[in-house]
């Protein structure tokens, strides 16, 4: 496999992408809140959300609008540094955010498990069957995302030109590339996502999920710099003795603040429940 900066084909970006993903022998990193958490343990599973409604709209209008209403996305990083964006975007609310760390080996189980089981729809409504399976083809893969600005990719802060590279422009355009390239600004996220994409669109499936029954059984939790380790400790007192999960503390802890609601509401408890700083960020995450 040739090296990033050497890519000059898009058949050759498509291969590196794909097998560096399936190859962060280091881990794979998911930041998320605890309410999340327990219910991947409850349900030994994980979601994965419709890419035409993803947090980016610059990326789902690359490639294929189309494509997207195909692609069923979950997100996770590589490289072991705490990233403070991905606690502050992903893990709200901050008392009660966690970075699971997934082990190369689980992650690759669970995706090759996948490709010859059964995928699930997620309705969240339906207290007695919440996973229902899907009867329709697919595909899953493990990828990495390159991060594009003008004439040029980057990838863990190595890049691609265009003066060596005449696909960049072209690759943008393509269907195939939906879901491996997202602009620059994102790309501090190191991301690496499980990709399904079905054969047609499905209809009013915003969430499906994947089973994970082993996943949980080799994992490592960091705690938000924000939170109370011990009280988060306690909200998990049956899962660490079920699981046996490993929790250790942020290297930042009390030493960040995140700003959960504006300045008004801060000063005043009055409207914090309608604030709208407060419900607009609420409503992002994994």
């Amino acid at each position: 496999m040739k090296n990033f900066q050497d890519i000059t084909e898009e058949s050759e970006l498509l291969t590196f992408l794909e097998q560096k993903g399936l190859n962060h022998t280091g881990g794979y990193y998911h930041y998320t809140k605890c309410s999340s958490f327990k219910s991947m343990l409850e349900s030994k599973k994980i979601h994965l959300s419709i890419g035409s409604e993803m947090n980016d709209i610059m990326e789902t209008k690359k490639c294929s609008t189309e494509k997207w209403k195909r692609l069923y996305i979950a997100s996770f990083s590589y490289g072991s540094s705490e990233n403070m964006a991905m606690w502050a975007i992903y893990g709200q609310p901050f008392r009660d955010a966690l970075r699971l760390r997934f082990s190369w080996r689980k992650i690759n189980d669970i995706v090759n498990v996948a490709k010859g089981g059964i995928i699930y729809k997620f309705i969240a409504d339906d207290k007695k069957d919440k996973y229902q399976p899907i009867n329709e083809k697919f595909s899953i893969k493990l990828v990495d995302v390159a991060y594009y600005k003008k004439n040029s990719l980057e990838r863990n802060k190595e890049f691609l030109s265009g003066k060596t590279c005449s696909c960049i422009e072209y690759c943008l355009e393509k269907e195939e590339f939906a879901g491996y390239l997202k602009n620059c600004a994102w790309s501090y996220e190191n991301e690496t996502r499980i990709v399904v994409e079905f054969e047609k669109e499905l209809d009013n499936v915003a969430t499906i999920a994947i089973d994970a029954h082993h996943l949980f059984d080799d994992m490592d939790i960091l705690v938000s710099p924000c939170a109370f380790a011990d009280n988060t400790e306690n909200n998990f007192a049956d899962e660490l003795k079920k699981y046996r999960l490993n929790f250790s503390n942020s290297a930042f802890h009390g030493l960040v603040h995140f700003r959960q609601y504006c300045k008004s509401c801060e000063i005043s408890d009055n409207n914090k429940q309608q604030c709208p700083y407060r419900i607009r960020n609420s409503k992002i995450g994994l």
